[in-house]
């Protein structure tokens, strides 16, 4: 259905490499829902996503553990943190799939975002900010094509977003890699190139 207040909903929109996106709409419009379909977790929605041209929907469970291994990275708005577990180790989950973390990043990327003294405390344990950052640096431990970053900074207090957006786009900078955004308002610390009302 199209819709005459969206850029997207009943649009084709094409994402070209290396694009910095900001997908703009207010609570309950569907921007965890799009961020979910565009990582494969939602396929119960209308409209099709297509990767290198093949519709998503017909991608197996093995093909789309690739693609996320490979070429998708991303910050769910709801965290999705094992409780249990350490800042580190929760890190680590992610970094121990794709085997290209290089030594003292996950240190480097911690002292950035004032996360170093809660790396070995369990995840139960820190603030929403703090989860939020290792969510952050857990999606950043990954080359990717493309990261996915469903309202990143939420929790997040001024100083803090904007540490954390300088060290994304940091990281998207080194490996070419386009990011996709979500907020409630247009104004976010993080430079886009390109925004889209859903």
């Amino acid at each position: 259905v199209r819709s005459e207040s969206s850029d997207i909903i009943g649009e084709r929109v094409e994402l070209h490499p290396g694009e910095r996106i900001k997908v703009v709409a207010p609570s309950g419009r569907g921007k965890t829902t799009l961020i979910l379909g565009m990582y494969g977790c939602r396929r119960d929605t209308g409209g099709n996503i297509t990767l290198d041209g093949r519709g998503t929907r017909g991608l197996t469970a093995n093909e789309w553990a690739e693609i996320r291994r490979e070429r998708l990275g991303i910050v769910f708005q709801d965290l999705r943190l094992f409780a249990p577990l350490t800042a580190r180790e929760n890190i680590m989950v992610k970094a121990d799939l794709t085997g290209t973390l290089a030594a003292g990043t996950i240190e480097e990327m911690a002292e950035a975002l004032g996360l170093t003294a809660a790396l070995d405390r369990p995840c139960a344990e820190l603030s929403l900010g703090e989860q939020q950052r290792v969510a952050i640096i857990r999606a950043l431990t990954q080359p990717c094509d493309w990261l996915l970053l469903d309202e990143p900074f939420s929790h997040l207090d001024a100083t803090t977003a904007a540490a954390a957006a300088a060290l994304i786009c940091r990281v998207c900078d080194k490996h070419a890699g386009g990011l996709v955004i979500t907020s409630l308002t247009a104004t976010i610390p993080l430079a886009t190139n390109r925004m889209l009302r859903l």
